[in-house]
């Protein structure tokens, strides 16, 4: 049996249109921005030690991008709906006044089958002083959705920093699914 918990009840299943947007990096895949993806509005982010900043990538049409900068920042971005057609997640991402040591954490809260919130680190990645696309993040839980009852799984994502300096800080923006569809 098949539980429903919070993580469910909470999914935005709604993406933006899908597009190349990592084209410029020889990405051929379309993207679809997660929900809350572009920063314009945080309202259902979770912040801790961390702000919505004007400086953006130079990449897209948004216009903030989120500061990450002491020892404990974290943001959680809103749960969204992923199934087998969403495997990996990119963003955009910058380390201001650093010496390239600090790294991002990245991690996919999800719902279980037994309706429990579970944690899985996908990824930790070394940031450049200038924006740069993340390397493309599987998402791997995704392929629970084809055991659920309703074809998708709940997830969310926990950017967490390590080994920043004083006066250093990571930028995020632009934080895009990618539907493997788009591979056919």
């Amino acid at each position: 049996m098949v539980k429903t918990g919070k993580l469910a009840e909470a999914a935005d299943c709604r993406f933006g249109d899908s597009g190349q947007v990592f084209l410029p990096w020889g990405d051929p895949a379309s993207y679809s921005l997660a929900p809350q993806g572009d920063l314009s509005d945080t309202s259902v982010w979770s912040l801790k030690n961390a702000s919505v900043s004007p400086d953006h990538d130079p990449f897209t049409s948004g216009k903030n991008s989120l500061l990450l900068a002491k020892g404990d920042s974290e943001a959680v971005t809103p749960v969204m709906c992923v199934n087998v057609n969403n495997p990996t997640l990119r963003l955009f991402l910058a380390d201001q006044g650093g010496n390239g040591k600090a790294t991002l954490q990245v991690e996919v809260i999800y719902e279980g089958l037994d309706g429990h919130a579970h944690q899985l680190s996908v990824a930790n990645l070394k940031v450049n002083k200038q924006w740069q696309p993340s390397v493309v993040i599987p998402i791997g839980v995704n392929l629970l959705a084809a055991a659920s009852a309703n074809g998708w799984t709940p997830v969310a994502f926990d950017f967490k920093v390590h080994g920043l300096q004083k006066g250093e800080a990571f930028s995020l923006d632009g934080i895009y699914v990618d539907p493997w569809a788009s591979h056919n």
